[in-house]
Formats: structure tokens, C-alpha cells, sequence
């Protein structure tokens, strides 16, 4: 399958997207059939309900119930947000600040036949609107 068929719909228009909704995306660039972008996270763990927001700084704040001990509240933000996002959790990668809250994540939109610009705005505009 040729690259621009993957591609069509133009991957900036993700970025756009976020961007409007006011995250800092950290060096976003188009590899293959994939964009690759950095997000910065503020983990809220123990929280009594699950949801993420758009910070005041352009990061995303993720409220997860997991408690922080031993790694779980990362596996469990990684799942979470890749979820939400419409990625597999191994396309949400922990970039750094494993033992801090504040943490940053590589986001690996990685377009197909099936899962293109389009189905990807989807799943932004439902966690965002």
C-alpha cells in the first residue's frame, strides 16, 4: 500500500487538532507511515475517577485510580491514555520521569488502511469535546 493512501487526510491535521485544544506537542515529525510527537503529562494517581484534562502549561493531567507503588500507576496511565487515544498501549511510550509525576510520553499514531487521519480525529474529538 502506497505511503500517500496512509497518509491521506494529511497527519498535520492532528497536530492542528491538539494544538487548538491548547497541548504542547514536543517535536512532532512524520517517520514512514507514522507521526511521532512527544506529550507532557501530569499524573494525578490514586484519584477516585479516571479522566484527562488539558493543563494551564499545554500538558495533559491524567487522573488514574492506580496508587504509585512499584511502576502500576505508569502501566496504568500508559493504558489508560493509549486507550483514549485510539493507540495500542506499546505506541504511548514513557519517554521520561518514570518516579515523578510530571512525565513525558512519545505518541506513535501509526496510520493503515483501517485506522487513518480520520479515525484518529475521532477518537481526539470524543476525549476532548
Amino acid at each position: 500500500m502506497e505511503r500517500a493512501f496512509l497518509l491521506a487526510g494529511h497527519p498535520e491535521q492532528i497536530i492542528s487538532f491538539l494544538t487548538d485544544k491548547n497541548l504542547t506537542i514536543v517535536n512532532p515529525k512524520v517517520e514512514g507511515n507514522s507521526l511521532i510527537m512527544g506529550i507532557d503529562l501530569w499524573a494525578k494517581p490514586g484519584s477516585k475517577k479516571e479522566k484527562i484534562v488539558i493543563g494551564e502549561q499545554g500538558e495533559l493531567i491524567v487522573y488514574i485510580s492506580e496508587r504509585p507503588v512499584e511502576g502500576k500507576a505508569n502501566v496504568a496511565i500508559t493504558k489508560y491514555v493509549a486507550r483514549s487515544l485510539g493507540v495500542s498501549p506499546s505506541s504511548f511510550v514513557l519517554d521520561g520521569g518514570a518516579r515523578s509525576k510530571f512525565k513525558r510520553f512519545k505518541l506513535i499514531y501509526t496510520f493503515t488502511d483501517h485506522k487513518n487521519v480520520d479515525y484518529y480525529l475521532e477518537k481526539l474529538k470524543k476525549l476532548f469535546l
